[in-house]
């Protein structure tokens, strides 16, 4: 059975709000930033073992790992930016502000995706969503 895209996106939300607040505790609590290296490595050494694993032929080539390394690269400037900013300012800024990238997507997404295209509810909720963004993290 596959999972709803919907649901998976639900997942995702109050899996990165969780994250924010643990993040924000353990910062709290005085630990180091540098105990994440080793679990991303070992992380890491999974994947690729699952990868390694299943011996799968990946459609695209050279391609396909140009541009998977590429948005790794981005992932990884995400996660320590995160990081840093949920570490030196309050999370209840942090997160409203990162949030910004909701309506920041989609304005791009109809800008560089051919298939993409932003209905008039959508740009006033585009307006609108960084309208509380605004009110959430200033206030």
């Amino acid at each position: 059975m596959d999972l709803d895209w919907r649901v998976a996106a639900i997942i995702a939300l109050l899996t990165l709000s969780v994250y924010y607040v643990g993040l924000k505790h353990f910062f709290n609590k005085g630990y180091d930033w540098r105990v994440f290296i080793p679990l991303l490595f070992v992380v890491s050494l999974a994947a690729m073992g699952y990868y390694f694993y299943t011996q799968k032929t990946i459609a695209g080539g050279s391609e396909a790992y140009m541009l998977a390394a590429g948005l790794l690269v981005l992932a990884g400037i995400l996660t320590a930016t995160s990081i840093y900013a949920v570490n030196k300012g309050p999370v209840s800024v942090v997160a409203p502000l990162m949030a910004f990238s909701a309506p920041l997507v989609a304005l791009l997404s109809a800008y560089l995706l051919p298939n993409e295209q932003l209905s008039m509810l959508q740009w006033a909720g585009v307006v609108l969503g960084l309208a509380s963004i605004y009110l959430v993290s200033v206030g």
